[in-house]
């Protein structure tokens, strides 16, 4: 079967799972917001919603406005016209009556401040995201929620049994269940995506430079190691008050997050592996000394038409092109920095997927080895069920270990 084909066939099971209320749960480059205007003919057809009646699009930034105004020409049918279209941030709270909304990236709107959008909403609901897994109650919050009115925050009670407490996944299922499902795996299988290879680049913490300056107030220096490894050791005094031991975790991420040696590598492996390429980190300070295309603020557009047209070919960002962005031709990934969060590389892995015959995008991991970033890489691949009980782990596809040494002398 023809790959358009196989793609309209996978939109049309879509839409046909879709019965008013519900989400999609596919993978980046499925179409979702053109199987979201499938839908709303299915509802026009279905006499659900008539001309004229009002349509929210709900989004996490107002880069999606654009985006959507520009689908709607392209692939609504007039479904511009023919409704009274509004768009909002998650952050606002319209209460205005409506017939129909769409939740773009709905795991976004599981808060407690932005779920009365969902909870408040139009009777007839499309939820779309391309970073729920099938077993999507893996994600877990600090905040769990007794019901969709009051938030509580104790985990305690939720892991002990009580009913009473849900996460996310299950709030979901109050609000707007999952009713279909299009895997990352199946989009690559199927040819929808194109393949990726992963390869961890393995960094060590730099003994050599002993002009890294530790204590600001003492005027110490000392070299990365000495840094880290200081406040180790000092964390793991027991008689330490339970304020000291954050404060001392807290620095040790910090270094991890801005490590001069992780900079030098970084921009020694964009050299070497050449051609379009998107950086994720943590800090903005550290992405700004890789690179000057930094999307912060108002260069929002500015970077992401240059990045499209090629007039440039690196773009870094620490959460604006995560997801809801198309962006064009990336080869590679690189992620410098980051939290222990499953969802993270699924949306990162996402930028790069996109189909483009020929194409093995490659992922680039930086892990610190001996330090927590190495335990972070290890649960960031971790899968669990709905009790938080170890179910798996992602298949990263690992192609290669490299070692930060031979980058550093430029060669792989």
């Amino acid at each position: 079967m023809q790959r358009l084909q196989l793609l309209n066939q996978r939109q049309s099971e879509a839409v046909e799972a879709w019965n008013g209320v519900g989400t999609i749960n596919a993978a980046v480059g499925f179409g979702k917001n053109f199987t979201a205007f499938k839908c709303i003919e299915k509802a026009l057809e279905s006499n659900w919603i008539k001309s004229g009646d009002k349509i929210f699009f709900f989004a996490e930034t107002m880069a999606r406005e654009d985006t959507l105004w520009k689908e709607l020409e392209l692939y609504g049918k007039g479904l511009r016209n023919m409704f009274d279209w509004r768009f909002y941030c998650y952050q606002s709270l319209p209460v205005e009556e409506r017939q129909l909304d769409i939740y773009d990236e709905i795991h976004d709107a599981l808060t407690p401040k932005y779920m009365y959008n969902i909870k408040n909403g139009a009777k007839y609901k499309i939820g779309l995201s391309a970073t729920i897994p099938k077993n999507y109650s893996i994600f877990r919050t600090e905040l769990d929620y007794k019901d969709v009115n009051k938030v509580y925050s104790s985990k305690k009670e939720l892991e002990e049994g009580d009913e009473s407490f849900i996460n996310k996944g299950q709030l979901l299922d109050k609000l707007c269940p999952i009713v279909f499902v299009y895997t990352l795996e199946q989009g690559i299988t199927e040819g929808l995506l194109s393949p990726f290879k992963t390869y961890i680049v393995e960094h060590t913490l730099d003994v050599d430079n002993k002009d890294l300056l530790i204590w600001k107030s003492k005027k110490e220096y000392g070299s990365e190691s000495d840094y880290y490894n200081k406040r180790a050791r000092l964390k793991q005094n027991y008689n330490l008050p339970f304020f000291m031991k954050q404060r001392l975790g807290k620095e040790m991420t910090l270094l991890l997050y801005e490590l001069p040696s992780k900079t030098k590598l970084v921009k020694n492996l964009l050299e070497t592996i050449g051609g379009k390429t998107i950086i994720f980190g943590t800090r903005l300070e550290q992405l700004r000394l890789i690179t000057d295309n930094v999307v912060e603020g108002k260069n929002f557009k500015e970077l992401v038409v240059k990045f499209n047209e090629g007039s440039i070919n690196t773009i870094a960002s620490s959460k604006k092109l995560k997801q809801g962005i198309t962006l064009e031709g990336i080869e590679n990934c690189i992620i410098v920095s980051y939290f222990s969060t499953f969802s993270d590389i699924i949306q990162q892995l996402g930028r790069i997927v996109r189909f483009v015959e020929g194409k093995v995008a490659k992922l680039y991991i930086i892990v610190t080895l001996n330090t927590f970033e190495e335990k972070w890489f290890k649960e960031m691949q971790n899968m669990y069920d709905e009790k938080g009980k170890l179910e798996g782990i992602i298949d990263l596809k690992i192609a290669d270990y490299i070692s930060s040494k031979s980058l550093l002398r430029g060669t792989r």
